[in-house]
């Protein structure tokens, strides 16, 4: 299990505004200044669901690098 965070600053790719949840060890979270812990989670997909539960309105996605099982953009 791992402990996820979601970047509460949007990013935007592909012209999509998305927010992205990364992975605690992911190097990409260090560079997040701005985020919310989600919790613990077998995988990116229970935290995924866990941060569109809490901000229903927002795309979500997973962060290419530590999640990319969870990335669709």
């Amino acid at each position: 299990m791992s402990v996820y965070y979601l970047n509460l600053t949007p990013k935007y790719e592909e012209g999509i505004m998305h927010y992205e949840v990364h992975e605690e060890n992911c190097e990409w979270l260090s560079e997040v200044k701005d985020c919310e812990e989600l919790g613990d989670f077998r995988n990116c997909h229970g935290a995924i669901k866990e941060a569109k539960q809490r901000y229903p309105k927002w795309k979500i996605d997973g962060c290419k690098y530590c999640s990319p099982e969870c990335h669709n953009l």
